[in-house]
């Protein structure tokens, strides 16, 4: 951890979890009840609907507006997605923009579940 103007901030590159975990964490963070898995999609709903935010530009924007998470992208350097928990703004990069949004999203869905 480091600081930025009085700011505590976590750097995470974007690599821990597998496609599936990041889905249905994501998932549950939009509140959605993901029904089962399949094929590195979570399939919600009554209407069984595939929820893959990493894959589905629509469905990562709805999720980046719903919770609040903010994205940045600076010359040569990856994208980075974060988000004000409470107690500090981590912060997650990688070079492709769903992938640090789901996984910023991901990350605090499990940390609320500790």
């Amino acid at each position: 951890a480091g600081r930025i103007s009085g700011r505590i901030y976590r750097q995470v590159w974007a690599a821990s979890m597998t496609d599936i975990e990041i889905h249905r964490l994501c998932a549950e963070a939009m509140h959605y009840a993901p029904i089962r898995t399949y094929k590195g999609y979570v399939t919600i709903g009554i209407d069984n609907i595939h929820y893959a935010p990493l894959h589905d530009d629509a469905q990562c924007m709805a999720m980046v507006k719903k919770l609040s998470i903010a994205v940045e992208k600076f010359p040569s350097r990856p994208w980075k997605a974060s988000r004000w928990d409470g107690r500090d703004w981590p912060e997650y990069y990688d070079e492709n923009l769903n992938r640090a949004a789901c996984t910023c999203v991901a990350k605090m869905q499990q940390e609320r579940q500790v």
